[in-house]
């Protein structure tokens, strides 16, 4: 990840000045609420998003959710009020 892509590039700070390690948000969101272990045994993920697009793919909630399921062979139910065109190529993660 390029810290300097991170709030302006406040990641080059917290990573010189304190050493940080970084991360996607959605990653550790998910891995603190042990996202695996609900999911492993479920029969469907149902996740829901205003408007769908490519940005999707870069790390937003839902497609890292998605991700975690299809490790399980966990369906994936995606709600979205809207597809924008450029997402829709990725609308093969979900079912």
């Amino acid at each position: 990840m390029d810290v300097r892509d991170i709030a302006g590039g406040v990641g080059v700070g917290l990573k010189d000045l304190f050493n940080a390690n970084l991360c996607k948000g959605s990653e550790l969101v998910l891995k603190l609420l042990s996202i695996d272990d609900h999911v492993k045994d479920a029969d469907l993920l149902i996740t829901a998003d205003g408007k769908f697009n490519s940005q999707a793919a870069y790390g937003k909630v839902l497609y890292v959710a998605a991700e975690v399921a299809k490790k399980y062979n966990i369906p994936v139910c995606l709600i979205v009020g809207q597809v924008d065109a450029n997402g829709s190529g990725i609308l093969s993660r979900f079912d």
